[in-house]
């Protein structure tokens, strides 16, 4: 059976895609003297994921405007 619906796991995935894809654009306009370290870019990777995996509608809950 095919479902419209998003599970939890590919949502989060799909969120640390997207902050991947912010790191690399942030990192392009940085002076070359300033780096995000490794370890940073990593904590927030994983960060994301579990906040995403935990609830979906995390985002909507905790934004004043919804």
């Amino acid at each position: 059976m095919i479902s419209d619906e998003i599970s939890p796991g590919e949502y989060a995935n799909f969120m640390v895609e997207m902050v991947e894809n912010l790191i690399v654009k942030v990192g392009r306009q940085l002076p070359p003297t300033k780096r995000i370290p490794g370890n940073v870019i990593n904590e927030w990777k994983i960060y994301t994921l579990k906040y995403f995996q935990l609830s979906p509608n995390a985002f909507l809950t905790d934004n004043e405007f919804y």
